[in-house]
């Protein structure tokens, strides 16, 4: 229906497709090629097709009130006799009065309820997009996603220095694992949490800090037996 490529503004006025064997599954795409706004066919013609009743109720169906179809001839198409579609019209006998004749009008009069009511096609929605929702955390930080990312854990500072039998030693960084010595010769204890059990009973690794506090004038070191 519509100007073909190369066609110089021509557009197709005449289209005749009879004994093609066209069936009523054709029907709805001839209807909505008659639908179009570009269709410029004024004369169709599907004669000795089999196309039945309500193949041929379909494509008449699609001859909008706008349409510029004059003439279209359905010949041995099995339309039924007593239906909505005046079969003298859409159908006439050779050397009739309607034969050859435009017959569009007296269809739009004698069946209303046929031409044109096909429902023009939906031009489908396109697909929504998800949107990523914003995330937010504990420390203000806004994104996009389905999950915040990962906070690191914070660096321990190191301890200050704590005593071991009366010697004042340094305490390193829980980050440091290596076995150090401290200034008197002695092992250094350090952040690993899997050293030797302190003999003391504490079993948690943790230096025993009560030696760091004073003890008064004639007393031993807190902690330790008085003298027998």
């Amino acid at each position: 229906c519509k100007t073909p490529p190369g066609g110089g503004g021509r557009s197709l006025r005449t289209l005749i497709l009879g004994n093609c064997d066209i069936s009523g599954d054709a029907a709805l795409p001839i209807a909505r090629a008659l639908q179009s706004e570009g269709c410029q066919l004024q004369e169709l013609v599907l004669s000795g097709n089999p196309i039945g009743h309500e193949g041929a109720m379909t494509v008449l169906g699609g001859v909008r009130e706008a349409s510029v179809l004059k003439r279209i001839e359905m010949r041995g198409c099995g339309i039924l006799v007593k239906g909505e579609i005046p079969l003298e019209v859409v159908a006439p006998e050779p050397n009739s009065a309607l034969d050859g004749k435009d017959n569009v009008h007296l269809l739009r009069e004698m069946c209303p309820g046929v031409m044109g009511v096909l429902a023009m096609p939906v031009a489908p929605k396109p697909p929504l997009k998800k949107t990523p929702r914003p995330v937010h955390n504990a420390g203000g930080w806004v994104g996009l996603g389905n999950k915040a990312p990962k906070e690191k854990a914070p660096a321990l500072p190191p301890f200050a220095s704590f005593s071991v039998g009366g010697a004042t030693t340094p305490r390193k960084s829980t980050a440091s694992t290596g076995s150090e010595h401290g200034s008197n010769g002695n092992p250094a204890v350090t952040g690993n949490t899997a050293a030797a059990p302190d003999p003391s009973g504490n079993s948690a690794g943790i230096p025993d800090v009560l030696g760091a506090i004073p003890a008064p004038a004639g007393v031993g070191a807190v902690g330790s037996r008085p003298p027998r």
